[in-house]
């Protein structure tokens, strides 16, 4: 994760997500859960911070 500030109240955060699925044939199912996941973390961030 790395967080740039853009002034005064303000700040950019981005994740970097490396994985793979357990599965080599689930390509579809894991990003998925992959955007399952970043969604809800997204969410958290606004929960806090609203």
């Amino acid at each position: 994760m790395s967080v740039e500030s853009l002034g005064e109240h303000q700040a950019r955060a981005t994740w970097t997500i490396i994985a793979e699925p357990l599965e080599p044939g689930d390509k579809e199912g894991f990003e998925q859960f992959i955007q399952d996941f970043a969604d809800r973390a997204l969410g958290n961030v606004r929960r806090l911070l609203g």
